[in-house]
């Protein structure tokens, strides 16, 4: 099926190049049938020359081409397996009957299709499609089979194209050269010079056809690799031709001698090569300062970005600030003493303000992340202070969800070397999710701290931090997805939510101060969180 590619890019042009290749073919080869069926020798001498292209050449053309045609024209998006698998078992059956003559005393196909049109030419076997036009179809029809396993098929069916255009270009030379050795296969039928032509035009037909695959992507990719591969190989090719051509030409004229005339083929092909590195090379260079121009510009960009998003958090947050310390002062009865409905109405209140505050915390954050800038003030910290202010910050909300948290931190933890402010916002954040997990009468969490030693070891390695909630638990698919910043669903990608924000930020900020955060769950049998944090080299009684 047609590949998806970008407007005005080397893959979409490559992509449009199939529908006229295989319609060039296609009107070649039938105008070819229909000479031969009407026995119109003018214009298949004018088409062809000697040898002219066979009548069961023109026939395969004429099906391989159509194919192409039909893929390009009417088929584009549709699944053609069994149509390309078909037409490949064709094209390599219909190629093996013909060569069966050759090889043995086989049945002889062509004599059986046409037996009336063989002897219209007179050379060894008129009429006859060439040993070497049957092999090189047979290629063809292989290459068709093999585009249905992906990857691996495509990088040999692209390699029996690419094989088949070397082909060509041999008997090309051949033909340019005037050397029958390079195109006929000694007293069997030569290969025609139209068949070589429409060889190379199918050729490339398959290979544009799918032009971010494999080999084809060498070419057709808008690389700078892809850009150098389109424009060397080509010239450097037809350089090489031209060279060749003058110094045979020369020879044949008596101009010049054969040293002298593969004097003058070097001295044209440098000249030529020479010419087509430095102008690559200026191309190359031109493309560079875009590069860069392109990339001072979004430097530009980012900055300008930094400043909005400095300004935008700020004057988002300032306002949040003052509502949270109203509010505060109102549910302390600093401006009147207010009712149980009253106080559990400005409560709630609070709690949203509050989570909107840590919403657009958890953004600035993310911004930082994703400019890969994240600031940290690293000390060594006793986690028994964490546990302490991150029971602070969520005391409200538990009080109005009527959750129960019970502590158990081990006396004398060693010191984790960390951000204070990052470490004690990633448990508030754990402690407000199971909070909010629970039920409406409210829930069961156990916070525990202790240290853990590596396996066979009596020295501890590493301060841990337990957080059990009895909330529902999650489905391993939502485990798996639980510290994405974004979900990916069957519809596509989506954002999640404030809370899944926050637990990716929560486990992006302790990787990045050495630790590491995962969550063990089951459906029904809520979640387990565990913090693991690096111990620092001294203990706390020392530093204190």
């Amino acid at each position: 099926m047609p590949e998806d590619c970008k407007q005005g890019s080397a893959e979409a042009v490559a992509l449009a190049l199939v529908g006229p290749l295989a319609a060039s073919v296609f009107l070649i080869a039938a105008i070819v049938l229909v000479s031969w069926v009407f026995a119109l020798p003018q214009l298949t001498t004018f088409l062809n020359g000697k040898p002219p292209m066979a009548p069961t050449t023109a026939a395969a053309f004429l099906v391989y081409s159509g194919y192409w045609c039909y893929w390009y024209f009417l088929a584009r998006g549709k699944s053609l397996q069994l149509l390309r698998r078909v037409l490949g078992l064709f094209l390599m059956t219909g190629s093996f009957l013909i060569l069966l003559p050759y090889l043995t005393n086989g049945p002889d196909l062509e004599n059986l299709l046409h037996a009336e049109r063989l002897p219209t030419v007179e050379i060894p076997y008129p009429g006859r499609m060439s040993p070497l036009t049957a092999c090189m179809f047979f290629n063809l029809g292989l290459s068709l089979v093999l585009l249905l396993h992906r990857i691996r098929g495509f990088f040999v069916a692209q390699f029996l194209v690419l094989l088949n255009i070397f082909m060509s270009l041999v008997f090309l030379v051949g033909y340019l050269m005037a050397e029958p050795v390079l195109y006929s296969p000694g007293p069997y039928t030569s290969i025609s010079n139209l068949t070589v032509f429409c060889f190379l035009l199918v050729s490339f037909t398959s290979l544009c056809a799918y032009p971010r695959q494999t080999v084809a992507s060498l070419f057709a990719s808008s690389s700078l690799g892809g850009f150098v591969a389109r424009r060397l190989l080509p010239l450097c090719f037809l350089g090489a031709v031209f060279g060749g051509s003058v110094c045979v030409m020369g020879e044949r004229s008596g101009l010049w001698s054969k040293t002298l005339g593969i004097s003058l083929q070097a001295v044209i092909e440098a000249a030529i090569s020479g010419s087509l590195v430095a102008a690559i090379a200026l191309s190359i260079n031109k493309i560079e300062r875009d590069r860069e121009q392109a990339i001072k510009h979004k430097e530009k960009l980012l900055g300008q970005r930094d400043n909005f998003m400095a300004v935008l958090t700020h004057d988002l947050k300032n306002p949040l600030i003052g509502n949270e310390q109203v509010l505060s002062a109102l549910m302390r009865g600093q401006l009147g003493q207010l009712t149980e409905g009253q106080s559990q109405l400005i409560g709630v209140v609070k709690q949203a303000n509050h989570e909107l505050l840590t919403m657009i915390k958890n953004l600035l954050a993310l911004y930082r992340y994703d400019r890969d800038n994240p600031a940290f003030d690293f000390s060594e910290i006793d986690i028994a202070l964490v546990v302490q202010e991150a029971l602070a910050n969520v005391q409200e909300l538990a009080s109005l969800h009527k959750a129960e948290i019970s502590t158990s931190v081990a006396t004398e933890l060693p010191l984790v070397r960390t951000d204070f402010t990052a470490l004690t916002q990633v448990l508030t954040n754990l402690l407000q999710n199971a909070i909010k997990s629970g039920s409406s009468e409210g829930s069961r969490i156990s916070l525990e701290a202790k240290v853990e030693s590596v396996d066979g070891q009596a020295e501890p390695r590493h301060v841990v931090v337990l957080l059990k909630d009895q909330g529902l638990g999650l489905t391993e698919r939502e485990l798996e997805l639980l510290f994405h910043g974004y979900r990916q669903t069957a519809g596509g990608v989506e954002q999640s939510s404030g809370t899944a924000l926050g637990l990716y930020l929560s486990h992006q900020n302790v990787r990045a101060m050495g630790g590491n955060l995962s969550c063990d769950s089951k459906l029904g049998a809520g979640s387990t969180f565990r913090i693991e944090l690096p111990l620092s080299l001294r203990p706390v009684a020392e530093v204190l």
